[in-house]
């Protein structure tokens, strides 16, 4: 293997410290940096991939010492299995009376969908925008629409036209929420997009909207867009945050995950890359090498905005 990294872009790029290196090193022996003669020490990408994912099974409340002996796929397994786990910890359930009153009004929706009666739906949503937040009526009631959708979708109990309508109109909605809320020039910025494949923007827009919410600057390029294409908006605008949404399954798979290599080979280091959607996972081997951070849902997505936040 070739050992080209030296000790001081190891801590770089891992973000362990020097000491904690030749600690666990000394003490645990995760990985075994080859020496020159004048005791410099030189690590593999490979080494690099496991330390990186210790640190990240440390910080979710695992010991060194009981997780050193782990491969990289075990370790992958285990940070995705944490990962998974945090998305429905001190998560807020709705009153039942309230859940009751919003699944009323989604029956209601799909109804009036299905009549393609435009008018009827953007009543329906201003009704319900009386009573909740605009966090709610995202996360409640656009997020339940879309899983039903999808189930809908794949036991095909909708049309086509019918579907496509439904997220036309959820997207007019989520724009008009996106220009309500004000925004301003101390807030990090984060880039939004769908990759390529990727051929709806209403993904993307939730993440928009629940990031503004957070109060954040957002710059949402929209759908179907490759690697090289956000690198050069990356070169304009410098965000601090990429959030690449997955919410319908992609009929290449590999296409993605070599994007998503891609996107992190041509960024600064510095910019965190989240990723969200249900589709999300079936890309945790790629996310992991790449450093990105699980947001499987707008629960998580909004928790990670807030720490990334905190630490800029």
């Amino acid at each position: 293997m070739d050992r080209k990294n030296t000790l001081k872009s190891v801590s770089q790029k891992t973000g362990l410290s020097a000491h904690v290196l030749r600690a666990w090193e000394k003490r645990y022996g995760v990985v075994v940096p080859e020496r020159t003669e004048t005791n410099r020490r030189f690590y593999t990408d490979n080494e690099i991939e496991k330390l990186i994912l210790l640190k990240k099974a440390v910080n979710a409340g695992f010991s060194i010492g009981s997780i050193k002996d782990l491969s990289v796929e075990k370790l992958q397994e285990l940070i995705l299995s944490e990962e998974k786990k945090s998305i429905f910890l001190n998560k807020t359930l709705l009153p039942e009376k309230f859940q009751i009153k919003i699944n009323n009004r989604i029956e209601e929706f799909f109804t009036s969908a299905e009549k393609f009666n435009s008018k009827k739906l953007q009543f329906l949503i201003y009704e319900i925008e009386d009573e909740f937040s605009q966090s709610v009526i995202i996360e409640e009631f656009i997020l339940q629409i879309l899983n039903i959708l999808d189930n809908k979708r794949k036991s095909v109990q909708i049309e086509k036209i019918t579907e496509q309508f439904i997220i036309n109109e959820l997207s007019f909605y989520i724009g008009q929420i996106i220009n309500k809320i004000p925004e301003f020039d101390d807030f990090p910025l984060i880039l939004t997009y769908s990759p390529v494949g990727g051929f709806f923007q209403i993904g993307s827009l939730i993440s928009s909207a629940i990031a503004k919410l957070e109060k954040w600057r957002v710059c949402n390029l929209g759908e179907n867009l490759n690697s090289s294409e956000i690198v050069s908006a990356v070169k304009i605008i410098n965000p601090d945050v990429i959030s690449i949404n997955m919410i319908y399954p992609y009929n290449n798979p590999e296409i993605i995950k070599n994007e998503l290599i891609a996107l992190k080979s041509s960024i600064p280091e510095n910019i965190k890359i989240l990723l969200s959607g249900r589709t999300v996972w079936n890309y945790r081997e790629e996310v992991i090498k790449i450093g990105g951070i699980f947001a499987g849902d707008t629960f998580a997505f909004r928790k990670e905005l807030q720490k990334i936040k905190n630490s800029l």
